[in-house]
């Protein structure tokens, strides 16, 4: 890094400070960063935020962390990230105090960043734990209609309008990915299949949300599974019925869900688990979903002897049914800031399954979360969710590899 650099004019900020060469030429670096930090955003800043900047910093420097390679920032040179840089990162929430999770999961992701890339250079293979990502075939930063920020164009501005939505999501960041796997059909439905180049005998049914199995985000799981080990297998389980569209009208959305039942999907997971049985050599089959999925997936768990285990991400509690004696071994990933599953709901649920339940199971709440962070969240554009994105997946991985 040229230590003589200014700061670059960040995003929101007018100002430039020559932080590096005020550290240097301190006697107490800590202090010093603190008040350049300070005049450089015009606010007062959290107490111990010299001594952290000079943590990261330092840490960047030793494992010469690139800028785009550790957080994709469009437009910024390629050379080592300036301290402040990290700061305009870290500290998003200026008002607030970083929580330390958050700093902690970030270094920890340096730190697995730069293994994973001695591991490749030693030509070495990764721990199938810590693939948590699929090469994707391009990078674009667009994201599909966001109902937070309604612009021209968006095919949903009338549907924005209404004012009641049961399920007033969105489907996130988009996913430019076009799948490693193939379509296929599975007696009477199609489905989406990724196998790894290595035999293996265990297999994921990974059940979609309501926008259906051909959604690229989906997809990308599927594939992440397979990078793990797995036989991923994503079905149509809409059976042939339209997903739903964001152009569609909210209003008409609990109608438009009580023909697709995530409780009546029975039939269908017995094609799908003779399919991988006869068709893929599977003995251990697990199942994960999301959110219309992640109802199916505590239904399975209730009613399915064939599975081994299962991972509800976000599942709509409204939409459980009202027992908890599971079957098996199930974890439920929610988000703290879903705004269609309240947490006093996730609350309930975790008290009658301690009081119901006679097989392991954990409930975690992911901080700062909103709903669809593990699928229809990029990490690689949403730096301050990284940590969490990347944790849910990791956690996903390591309850199916702990059964399975």
């Amino acid at each position: 890094m040229d230590r003589s650099r200014e700061v670059t004019e960040l995003q929101g900020c007018h100002q430039r400070a020559p932080l590096l060469q005020a550290q240097e030429e301190s006697g107490d670096p800590e202090k010093t960063v603190a008040e350049e930090m300070e005049r450089f955003w015009g606010r007062q800043l959290p107490g111990d935020v010299g001594k952290n900047v000079l943590e990261i910093s330092n840490l960047a420097l030793l494992m010469r962390i690139q800028t785009r390679s550790m957080l994709h920032i469009d437009n910024k040179p390629e050379d080592d990230l300036h301290p402040a840089e990290l700061v305009h990162f870290l500290y998003l929430d200026l008002g607030k105090d970083l929580h330390t999770r958050k700093r902690n999961s970030l270094g920890s992701s340096l730190v697995e960043r730069n293994l994973t890339e001695q591991k490749k250079q030693a030509g070495l293979k990764q721990d199938p734990a810590l693939q948590l990502s699929c090469p994707r075939q391009s990078d674009s930063n667009k994201k599909f209609t966001n109902f937070e920020n309604k612009g021209a164009g968006d095919n949903s501005v009338a549907d924005m309008a209404n004012e009641s939505r049961p399920c007033p999501c969105d489907i996130g960041d988009k996913f430019d990915y076009g799948g490693r796997g193939q379509e296929v059909q599975v007696g009477h439905i199609k489905a989406y299949v990724s196998k790894p180049s290595a035999s293996t005998d265990r297999a994921v049914i990974v059940i979609h949300d309501i926008f259906g199995w051909q959604l690229p985000n989906t997809r990308y799981i599927a594939d992440m599974l397979t990078t793990n080990g797995y036989i991923a297998i994503c079905p149509d389980f809409f059976v042939g019925q339209e997903a739903w569209k964001l152009s569609n009208d909210w209003a008409t959305f609990n109608d438009w869900v009580k023909t697709r039942e995530a409780s009546k999907i029975d039939k269908e997971v017995d094609v799908v688990l003779k399919y991988l049985k006869d068709q893929c050599g599977a003995k251990k089959i697990g199942v994960v979903g999301f959110c219309w999925g992640g109802a199916a997936v505590q239904h399975l768990m209730l009613k399915n002897p064939h599975l081994k285990t299962g991972v509800s991400l976000y599942g709509v509690i409204s939409r459980f049914e009202d027992t908890h004696s599971l079957l098996h071994p199930t974890f439920f990933i929610f988000a703290e800031k879903d705004e269609i599953i309240p947490l006093e709901q996730v609350t309930l649920l975790e008290q009658k399954l301690k009081q119901n339940c006679k097989v392991d199971y954990e409930v975690k709440i992911y901080p700062g979360q909103t709903h669809g962070f593990v699928h229809r969240k990029r990490e690689d554009i949403n730096p301050q969710d990284k940590p969490y994105i990347e944790e849910g997946r990791k956690d996903m991985i390591n309850w199916l590899n702990k059964y399975l």
